[in-house]
């Protein structure tokens, strides 16, 4: 069982790194530190367009508050932060108060990692995964996978940055040579957070998302890390898949937002 109190902010900065470092390779994107965490604004209207890590310290001042939203709501956006159960409870409080809604919740799973993580598929699967060295085609995948799209758009990936992530490692999935899923890994202070798992349609219930897990624990535990976390939508098949990958449920958090103007 793993220790909430001990391990909790350790998740969230961990996860929030990443998220961190993949903004910071947008092109023209703004980090903000603030109120113990940080903002983060890509463009209007961007997907990575969040705040991370507030009230982990304890309480956040009006003032930062102010700042993340002239930040994130630069043109004409919704605000959005996501807030974990311990944050600092006076933060919702003052969200509340600002007019910001719940809009989504999200399952923090994580596990240990033991020399038993093999990576890759099971044998006979006709899956493969590898790093990816295309960041064109990595970006391509995952974005068809998040529209349930097969094909490939031939044009620049829109939310996902196509060159090197500083801390982060991108791999693809390839069935019978064909791109069939692609998946992103950050390692911080010894945890490797799993993120951006997609799959195209055609090639979902054939073991591609077990695959990039596996793969990904393997890599993490051959860099020295001891602990994996990933967030997602309860109830989802990702979420099951978790689960059957030896993944517990640590933590709720949840998605605020703010609509520009809301009061």
């Amino acid at each position: 069982m793993i220790n909430l109190t001990h391990s909790g902010p350790r998740i969230e900065r961990a996860q929030a790194e990443l998220n961190r470092a993949i903004a910071a390779a947008t092109a023209n994107s703004t980090c903000l530190m603030i109120g113990g965490g940080f903002a983060v604004y890509c463009g209007p209207s961007h997907m990575m367009n969040q705040a991370l890590c507030l009230g982990l310290d304890g309480p956040v001042s009006n003032a930062d508050l102010d700042s993340m939203e002239t930040l994130l709501s630069s043109g004409g956006g919704q605000v959005k932060l996501e807030l974990p159960s311990f944050a600092d409870p006076s933060l919702f409080v003052q969200l509340a108060q600002r007019g910001y809604a719940i809009t989504a919740f999200q399952q923090v799973l994580a596990r240990s990692l033991s020399p038993t993580d093999e990576g890759g598929s099971p044998a006979g699967s006709a899956v493969n995964v590898r790093v990816a060295t295309d960041g064109v085609l990595f970006s391509r995948v995952v974005m068809a996978g998040f529209m349930n799209e097969d094909t490939l758009a031939d044009q620049a990936p829109d939310f996902m940055p196509a060159g090197t992530v500083d801390g982060a490692t991108r791999l693809l999935a390839f069935v019978n040579d064909e791109p069939a899923g692609a998946a992103t890994m950050g390692i911080a202070d010894g945890v490797v957070t799993l993120a951006g798992t997609s799959t195209l349609p055609r090639f979902r219930g054939r073991g591609v998302q077990a695959a990039l897990v596996r793969e990904r624990l393997r890599l993490a535990r051959a860099a020295g890390c001891a602990l994996a976390t990933t967030a997602t939508l309860p109830g989802t098949p990702s979420f099951r898949n978790m689960l059957r990958l030896g993944f517990e449920v640590l933590y709720p958090k949840v998605e605020l937002t703010k609509q520009n103007g809301a009061h």
